[in-house]
């Protein structure tokens, strides 16, 4: 026998219609599994919330100010870099790349060094007179950055 699908009663047997108590939890189940997906979709394996790795996590919260110079009838960039690690990691082997412009504006040449010592978490280190090596004779301006490091 057919049950019409509006019909909330058997007109036969006059059982009351729709979803049982079983399909009633089966569907509040998978709700909840669908609803703690969602929720835990940030989380890593372990459970806890995705964070930075160390290097991403200094490498946000290090920060580089420089001022430069020529040196050696105007053949060999000079600079003093102040490297600001406010990190919780101390950082070494930095590597410091500077790109030179022409008074025009054009990127001309570049230099990269490394500096070979460590910035102690939550520190600022100064270091003078650094040499960056030959310079472009019609290098006008420079821009440094920091292009890499360890963790120590």
């Amino acid at each position: 026998m057919i049950i019409p699908k509006e019909a909330n009663i058997c007109p036969h047997c006059r059982k009351k219609q729709g979803w049982s108590w079983l399909a009633k939890i089966a569907v509040g189940l998978f709700a909840l599994l669908v609803l703690g997906s969602v929720m835990n979709s940030g989380k890593n394996s372990a459970g806890t919330a995705s964070k930075l790795s160390p290097l991403e996590e200094a490498r946000s919260r290090v920060k580089l100010d420089y001022e430069w110079g020529k040196t050696g009838f105007d053949s060999v960039m000079e600079a003093t870099f102040s490297i600001d690690n406010q990190s919780k990691y101390t950082i070494k082997d930095i590597t410091i790349k500077c790109t030179h412009l022409a008074k025009s504006g054009t990127a001309i040449d570049s230099n990269s060094r490394t500096i070979y010592d460590t910035v102690n978490a939550r520190s600022r280190k100064v270091i003078s007179k650094f040499n960056m090596g030959f310079i472009h004779s019609q290098a006008y301006s420079t821009g440094c950055a920091i292009t890499d490091f360890k963790i120590n």
